[in-house]
């Protein structure tokens, strides 16, 4: 293998591939990427069984060939290279990779490419194609729910429905729930559904791009995301998500319109005196008194306007839960539908209507 290419080219083919490094195996050939050269480029991967990422990118190819180091040995060195072009040639021999960028060079020990596992199959059948900006807005606001809590995995994944005419993306940890509804045009194949662990979505939305489409392709145990030059695949879970369809209370008698922003400065500044207290919204008329006390640190009130709201209501929420439902939303005007202090709120953008935030209230005793 000898291969020469600009830097900034082979910077980006290892970070991505970096993304999906191992850091816990007991397989030493899991610590490594797998480099390989084919025609007029250059390919990085790199897996730890639940995840993988390939990427390539164009490169003068002098010789065909393929050869395994050290994954973050290796980023270290071409993120500290000067800008230019970087030589890179295997000494099969020797166990040698070569890496040569101006005056310095280094001689990199190799692990055996026999002894990498192979790059998932993609299964073609079944695809969907979603714009970048679409999917990385979908994927932040999932995040926002997903739990983190081992005791019921299930919930740390995040929750695909295909569905004819659109993808319907959830999460949830049992106290708060997003719900995305991106429409698109499909080919009309029965409800699908599958779980992506939550650290496959986190990858997904480091390495999607806002200005390119992407390709998902989907099977029975396995995603993948496919662009230009990068492929990313996960297993996915097992397991039945929970029905979540049942959460959404049938009617809403009270809501309230707010400024987005001015309800999250708010909150934030309530939250100030106790992080582990919860908020109270007092809402009569066209006025929200939202509140906070603690034992230990004192008191807060502030006062915002709203339009009219027709009934009265005094509700609690987690402050976190709160902010996290708020940041999701881009639009400047928010909905707030609510029954009774019991029963789940939902938020959600009063013109973007893709995207709702359940949130369950606090009981006070």
């Amino acid at each position: 293998m000898e291969v020469s290419l600009e830097n900034s080219s082979l910077l980006k083919i290892i970070q991505n591939a970096h993304k999906a490094l191992s850091n816990k195996s007991t397989l030493p050939v899991l610590n490594g990427i797998f480099l390989q050269t084919e025609k007029d480029n250059i390919s990085a991967y790199s897996t730890d069984l639940e995840i993988a990422i390939k990427d390539k990118t164009k490169a003068n190819v002098k010789s065909e060939g393929k050869a395994v180091v050290f994954g973050s040995l290796l980023l270290d060195i071409v993120k500290n290279l000067a800008e230019g072009k970087t030589t890179m040639s295997l000494n099969k021999d020797k166990n040698k990779l070569f890496i040569k960028s101006g005056n310095v060079e280094f001689k990199l020990n190799t692990i055996s490419s026999e002894e990498y596992p192979p790059f998932p199959q993609i299964n073609k059948g079944k695809k969907i194609s979603i714009k970048g900006e679409k999917i990385t807005e979908s994927i932040r606001q999932a995040l926002s729910s997903v739990s983190r809590d081992e005791t019921r995995p299930i919930l740390t994944g995040v929750l695909f429905e295909l569905k004819e005419g659109g993808v319907r993306i959830i999460s949830t940890d049992s106290y708060r729930l997003s719900l995305k509804e991106i429409q698109k045009k499909d080919s009309g194949e029965e409800i699908k559904s599958f779980i992506v662990p939550r650290r496959g979505v986190e990858e997904i939305l480091k390495i999607v791009e806002k200005e390119e489409v992407v390709d998902f392709y989907f099977s029975e145990k396995q995603v993948a995301l496919k662009n230009k030059m990068l492929v990313f695949t996960s297993r996915l879970m097992g397991g039945q998500y929970p029905n979540t369809d049942q959460l959404f209370p049938k009617e809403r008698k009270i809501r309230i319109s707010i400024g987005r922003e001015e309800l999250l400065r708010a909150v934030k500044r309530m939250s100030l005196v106790s992080p582990t207290t919860p908020v109270k919204l007092k809402i009569k008329d066209s006025e929200m008194v939202i509140e906070n006390e603690s034992s230990e640190t004192g008191s807060a009130r502030e006062t915002l306007d709203i339009e009219k709201s027709e009934k009265e209501i005094d509700i609690c929420f987690n402050s976190k839960y709160l902010i996290d439902g708020l940041e999701a939303i881009s639009d400047q005007q928010v909905l707030l539908e609510m029954n009774d202090p019991s029963q789940p709120v939902l938020i959600k953008g009063k013109a973007a209507k893709d995207y709702t935030y359940l949130i369950m209230p606090v009981r006070l005793s």
